[in-house]
């Protein structure tokens, strides 16, 4: 992926700026995640919910409620061959009948799913 930005960021046209990378749990990388900060780009990019993410969500993630059925909290965390520590959101959702709830069980908590997302911009979530 590395490669493949390098190459499409060179070929921007003149004056074109990204403002931002947005990518899912496959790209899920520490090298990405540093060739984005070194590039100055900002990124939300779906976490892989690994143990010792869970371990940080549940131990000290404070949820805040952004409307009846979604929560989110932020939690950071330094994981296993990355350079830094970095920032999660964590979404978590209330199963609800008539709608499908996007997620998975980060946490055993009941009736909800939870999704992370690792991230350096600094606005809190929000219901779209």
């Amino acid at each position: 992926m590395v490669e493949f930005l390098t190459e499409a960021l060179t070929l921007l046209p003149e004056g074109w700026r990204l403002r931002g990378v947005r990518a899912g749990s496959d790209f899920f990388d520490g090298k990405l995640l540093e060739f984005l900060e070194g590039r100055t780009l900002s990124y939300v990019v779906v976490a892989r919910l690994t143990s010792t993410l869970k371990r940080c969500a549940a131990g000290s993630c404070q949820c805040r409620k952004i409307d009846e059925h979604v929560e989110a909290g932020e939690v950071s965390a330094q994981l296993a061959g990355w350079s830094c520590e970095r920032r999660f959101e964590v979404i978590r959702e209330r199963v609800r009948e008539g709608r499908a709830a996007v997620g998975r069980k980060l946490i055993d908590v009941p009736g909800y799913t939870c999704r992370g997302f690792v991230t350096n911009r600094s606005e809190a979530p929000e219901v779209i």
